[in-house]
């Protein structure tokens, strides 16, 4: 009769061990995870982490991954600055139309192209002169006149500016002028603040010479 040794016993009962924990760990495993049914508010992009495009990644138009602990925000449009309206300084030529009086003048000319250096004619029973117009930029510029009463003993030497802006009625523009007239008269020798005001136009029946 053989003896079996002590060492096959511990091998048969390791073996059986084995057997039995193997029966046993799927039973006790981590369960499978459900997935989470969407909520009907949620928005894609909301939750998660991942770039910009990926379902749940929250992230922004660079690509770059939005945050994912408490689940993405939606994305706020950029606020855009308000685009200008540019101010139409060149387009048909213009005639002046006068919309004030100061007294007893009356202003005429035609204006080619107000993007241009122009002249407008001031008249009146005593005296003309002309008020030079230079550009400076497209909504307005300098602008300049003198002139004088010899016999009076009378001058006035005028400098300021003035500002071109559409009146919204058929392409017409509003001319608004302000200067400083050097006045000498009767004892008098300073400055006088004067605002004006006149209308350029569009005109059919100004013909203009063509640019060089």
């Amino acid at each position: 009769m053989k003896i079996q040794h002590p060492l096959w016993h511990v091998i048969t009962l390791v073996l059986v061990w084995l057997m039995v924990v193997s029966c046993i760990l799927p039973l006790g495993g981590k369960p499978t995870a459900t997935p989470a049914l969407p909520s009907p508010h949620s928005t894609p992009g909301s939750s998660g982490t991942g770039k910009s495009g990926d379902p749940g990644g929250g992230g922004d138009p660079a690509g770059n991954g939005g945050p994912g602990s408490n689940g993405g925000s939606l994305d706020q449009p950029a606020t855009q600055a308000p685009t200008p309206i540019p101010t139409p300084v060149s387009g048909a030529p213009y005639v002046v139309k006068q919309i004030q009086t100061l007294g007893d003048e009356t202003v005429s000319g035609e204006v080619c192209d107000p993007a241009r250096p122009f002249v407008v004619t001031s008249t009146t029973p005593r005296i003309s002169f002309k008020m030079n117009f230079v550009p400076q930029t497209p909504g307005g510029g300098n602008l300049t006149y003198a002139y004088s009463f010899p016999s009076l003993g009378e001058t006035h030497d005028a400098r300021g500016n003035y500002t071109l802006k559409p009146t919204g009625s058929g392409g017409t523009l509003l001319l608004s002028m302000t200067v400083s007239d050097h006045v000498v008269f009767n004892g008098f020798n300073g400055n006088k603040a004067i605002s004006y005001t006149f209308d350029l136009v569009p005109s059919q029946n100004t013909v203009c010479p063509k640019n060089p």
